[in-house]
């Protein structure tokens, strides 16, 4: 029933969001600028960013931080940065895990290719369902 109830709810997310913005990598320069920064931080070692309507998910891979509190830290500079870079996105999902970024990184590679948020979704559910329902839990 949980289950259910949170695929119902993420595809309506990703419906209304999907209309009010498309996610296109080809002309999302607000995407670049926020990868731009984040890739820069001297933090970072890798980041995936997927935008899409007032939402901006990021993936990063981190290097040089060993306490939790210098990943808080580092988080909280990466949320302010993106939304003075973008101050229409409203929420910014920030990933550490590494096993979450890979499949945000599995996730943009598909949109690249030009696949709808639907099928990616789909795509998703089908190679990492126990993952894929972890994630959402956490984040609804």
């Amino acid at each position: 029933m949980k289950r259910r109830l949170c695929f119902v709810i993420l595809t309506f997310l990703i419906l209304i969001c999907g209309i009010t913005q498309p996610v296109n990598a080809a002309d999302n320069t607000k995407e670049n600028e926020i990868l731009f920064f984040v890739e820069n931080h001297a933090n970072t070692a890798e980041a995936t960013c997927v935008t899409f309507g007032k939402y901006c998910l990021l993936g990063i891979r981190t290097k040089g931080i060993i306490l939790k509190s210098d990943n808080d830290k580092y988080i909280a500079e990466i949320e302010e940065g993106v939304k003075q870079i973008a101050p229409e996105i409203d929420r910014v999902y920030i990933t550490t895990n590494l096993q979450e970024t890979l499949i945000l990184k599995d996730a943009r590679k598909r949109l690249d290719e030009g696949d709808s948020l639907i099928d990616v979704y789909r795509y998703l559910q089908k190679k990492y369902p126990n993952q894929l329902d972890k994630i959402i839990s956490k984040y609804l």
